[in-house]
């Protein structure tokens, strides 16, 4: 709630300063700013009230590159499973036009091509997964099961978008992040990870990928190729071996 409010007053502060600004109030890196000192606030907040060292609630031990790769194969098979699973929801119910136009002019750069990276790629991490896997994680941690401490924290990341169309991508997402950051004791994965998924459609479509129901959209719902959907699934499942295995050797 905290965060919400902050980003709204924060926002606000930007509306009202909009004619000294050398660029529009709307444009992407002013939103990406203002997230990030919503986050910076939360985070002081909650480590204030938490106490301890700061790199206890906020863990960045570093980890290896073969770990980064295979959060990185991880990321590709989740990221096109669900856009599929998008896909599939947007036949039931279909976004409002002004929210698809907005997820629109993020994804293809619209008007600031570098400003939508910064807000995607680079903010959204950046002030999401100190929070998420961060601050919130720690605490229910000490609180609850792993599992449920994981689930309970993804599901308030998916609720935490407001809106059902980024709900299931949001909370599946942060099952798994939450997973590396247990398992790592680092928020380094998550971090990666999330500006990995965020970024992919914006790098496929810079790439001039043409793919029917994923980086190619329409007024009528289309769904994915069987191939890669099948692609994702063992992309995703690679993944997860991957980052299992150099999990587990890193613990021996």
């Amino acid at each position: 709630m905290l965060f919400w409010v902050l980003q709204v007053l924060v926002g606000g502060v930007i509306s009202v300063a909009g004619d000294v600004l050398p660029v529009a109030p709307d444009h992407p890196a002013l939103l990406g700013a203002a997230s990030l000192l919503a986050a910076a606030g939360v985070c002081l907040v909650g480590w204030r009230r938490r106490g301890g060292p700061l790199l206890a609630t906020f863990p960045l031990r570093s980890v290896s590159l073969a770990l980064l790769g295979a959060v990185t194969v991880t990321v590709l098979g989740l990221g096109i499973l669900l856009s599929e699973a998008d896909n599939l929801l947007q036949t039931v119910l279909p976004p409002p036009d002004w929210l698809a136009e907005l997820f629109e002019r993020l994804i293809s750069g619209a008007g600031s091509p570098w400003g939508a990276v910064f807000a995607l790629v680079v903010a959204a991490p950046l002030s999401e997964e100190p929070i998420f896997r961060g601050l919130l994680l720690r605490g229910f941690l000490s609180r609850y099961p792993a599992r449920t401490a994981i689930v309970a924290t993804a599901l308030l990341f998916g609720l935490a978008h407001l809106n059902p169309w980024q709900f299931v991508g949001a909370a599946v997402f942060g099952v798994i992040a939450g997973w590396w950051v247990l398992r790592t004791g680092s928020l380094l994965p998550s971090l990666w990870g999330h500006a990995v998924q965020n970024g992919l459609p914006s790098l496929a479509q810079a790439l001039g990928l043409v793919i029917p129901g994923y980086t190619e959209r329409s007024d009528v719902v289309q769904f994915q190729p069987l191939w890669l959907d099948a692609a994702g699934v063992v992309l995703l499942g690679l993944g997860l071996w991957l980052t299992d295995r150099i999990m587990e050797r890193r613990a021996t």
